[in-house]
């Protein structure tokens, strides 16, 4: 697990950037980044099972929540919806409602950007100002699902 809550200036953004992008956008003077012992850029081009929240996470704003999270995981095929409606009912957005994203407050936007990020069992998370907009609950599930992961190096399945 990669977060980024780390001062300005820090590096944060660079390493992200090399992460997330495939080094296309960010050329290394000097280092090389390792993603489960291979070189990053070289032995392999962009890490295979990576979940990845922006500082500011947008969907598509006509769709409810429970459609993104659907449409995004149509891609890899790896998570049913009842394992969508678990995670969105553990932080408290109901799969059900036909909502909007775009009425969304930001705080249930950062948690369909958490959820859309760890739902299906990443290896490798790379989380940008991950507590950003939530309430002190959200922020407490989100803490102990983490480490609920570290503890069993899995993903927990709600």
């Amino acid at each position: 697990i990669v977060t980024f809550e780390d001062p300005e200036g820090s590096g944060q953004t660079l390493l992200k950037r090399v992460i997330a992008t495939e080094g296309q956008t960010v050329e290394l003077i000097d280092g090389v980044v390792y993603v489960d012992g291979k070189a990053l850029g070289t032995e392999i081009s962009f890490p295979p099972e990576i979940g990845i929240l922006i500082e500011k996470p947008e969907f598509l704003g006509h769709l409810s929540g429970f459609e993104n999270l659907k449409m995004l995981s149509e891609i890899k095929g790896s998570i049913s919806d009842a394992n969508i409606a678990e995670y969105m009912n553990y932080f408290d957005l109901d799969p059900e409602g036909k909502k909007p994203v775009r009425k969304y407050s930001q705080g249930m936007k950062q948690k369909l950007g958490i959820i859309q990020a760890i739902m299906e069992n990443q290896k490798l998370l790379v989380l940008d100002e991950p507590f950003n907009a939530l309430d002190e609950k959200s922020v407490k599930l989100f803490r102990e699902l983490l480490i609920e992961y570290k503890k069993r190096r899995i993903y927990p399945q709600y």
